[in-house]
């Protein structure tokens, strides 16, 4: 059975190429995303909200909550936490600790400059060439 370049009379580049010469632009950066996530610590119920970051590539987690309403609501400030990386690292990890408050949370949050996404890294065949 012939393949599509032979049945074509094309080459292999166009027609694997879905856009056939035009430039195809990236999808829009995809939005933190905020679930919750239930675990058992000495035999207690607890709920953690999880958030994943595909601008900073990275997954931050709030502290364990007793209630899941509780654990939602944290999903505000981990959205704030994931637009400061990696300034806000430090503060994220005190507040998972317990060693900071929610509001002392949001009040050093504020205060960190809101980062941009950093380009992605260059393959290794790209930066070869």
């Amino acid at each position: 059975e012939p393949s599509a370049v032979e049945a074509g009379g094309g080459d292999a580049a166009e027609a694997d190429d879905p856009a056939d010469g035009q430039e195809i632009e990236p999808p829009p950066a995809a939005e933190t995303k905020v679930s919750i996530r239930t675990e058992y610590v000495c035999g207690d119920r607890v709920f953690t909200a999880v958030a994943d970051c595909p601008g900073a590539g990275r997954r931050f987690l709030g502290p364990q909550r007793k209630t899941a309403d509780r654990a939602e609501a944290d999903g505000r400030l981990l959205r704030l936490i994931g637009e400061r990386s990696p300034g806000s690292d430090e503060v994220a990890g005190r507040w998972r600790r317990g060693d900071c408050t929610d509001a002392e949370l949001g009040r050093t949050l504020k205060a960190l400059p809101v980062q941009q996404a950093a380009a992605p890294a260059p393959r290794a065949a790209e930066a070869a060439s």
